[in-house]
């Protein structure tokens, strides 16, 4: 009887934990500069960095360490880690 119970509890905490996660990340669109100092846009579904945190984002594009930008402003950059 001890084990059902704790089986039905189990199950309504995964339920309602589940109910507030979002499977699929949002995708947005971010921006780096390529090699000639053009803007470039990048799917956020591409980008392995979180915004909002500390660390610059970089990815490895076009051959080289590229910054990745929020917006088109190079003051906005797309920050990550702790």
């Amino acid at each position: 009887m001890k084990r059902f119970i704790i089986f039905i509890f189990a199950a309504v905490l995964a339920v309602g934990f589940s109910a507030f996660t979002n499977p699929h990340k949002k995708e947005t669109t971010y921006y780096y500069k390529d090699h000639t100092d053009q803007w470039q846009d990048i799917s956020s579904l591409l980008v392995g960095c979180d915004p909002g945190e500390v660390t610059p984002c970089t990815e490895f594009l076009d051959g080289a360490n590229r910054q990745i930008y929020v917006s088109k402003d190079p003051l906005v950059e797309l920050k990550y880690g702790h």
